[in-house]
């Protein structure tokens, strides 16, 4: 997937011109090529240790079996809109998500101020020299109508989590519209109360309880929500208000 390497930049332009398979789907090298000796695809390995398996949205622990390489700017749009297949194999455009997220969350979410372009990677330059080429930085910073980026920007600097009631509150207008999509659903507010609770207990009861909670990332993931809630009820133990 790296363009600066002659022989993967040729190889991608052969996809991008056997783009889709006869039924019409956008074929999936990111699953099928680069494969190691257990033919798992070398591209799936390095999106899981990239993110330390874990969902680059919600951080849910996944696996080769349970994540999709999910297209930061789809490959495919909806009806109305055809996405961007030029970006299929785009490596900057990659990130490991949990089903969930990409599924049934983000699906084919696409920038209003981004619908309808003609966006290619710069190895099709000559193919389609009227597109827009694509260069993450200066796209992503010119364009505010987004979700976060995981691998570029600064989370902290668009969603403030708040321990207290279970969710974030919106910095940015890019903060805002990735809560919306992710983390603004009940279940998620109810799923983040029963793991306070939960973080709750072991920092009332067990000295030990931060590596305890280290324990339970490594086995479910969430680090972030963890160690948010984890200092969260550590202060409110120095403060005396663990047991209100």
């Amino acid at each position: 997937m790296n363009n600066e390497i002659e022989g993967s930049r040729k190889q991608k332009i052969k996809f991008y011109e056997n783009l889709r398979s006869k039924d019409g789907k956008i074929q999936p090298r990111w699953n099928s090529t680069c494969l190691d000796t257990d033919k798992i695809s070398k591209i799936r390995k390095k999106l899981l240790e990239m993110s330390d398996n874990a969902c680059a949205f919600c951080g849910v622990r996944i696996d080769n079996k349970s994540f999709d390489v999910e297209h930061f700017l789809p490959k495919d749009g909806d009806k109305k809109n055809e996405g961007f297949p030029y970006l299929a194999y785009c490596w900057e455009n990659y990130l490991p998500s949990c089903e969930t997220c990409n599924q049934n969350h983000k699906g084919t979410f696409i920038p209003q101020s981004l619908k309808n372009q003609a966006i290619i990677e710069d190895i099709l330059q000559t193919k389609f020299p009227q597109a827009q080429v694509y260069h993450q930085q200066s796209l992503l910073n010119s364009t505010t109508d987004r979700i976060i980026e995981p691998c570029f920007d600064n989370p902290d600097e668009h969603l403030a989590f708040i321990a207290e009631f279970f969710s974030y509150q919106p910095i940015t207008e890019i903060g805002r519209l990735t809560n919306q999509m992710f983390f603004n659903h009940k279940e998620v507010a109810q799923k983040w109360e029963t793991l306070s609770n939960f973080i709750k207990k072991l920092v009332a009861n067990y000295p030990n309880a931060q590596e305890l909670v280290n324990d339970y990332i490594n086995l479910h993931g969430y680090e972030f929500i963890c160690k948010k809630l984890l200092e969260y009820w550590q202060n409110e133990k120095q403060a005396g208000r663990i047991n209100r």
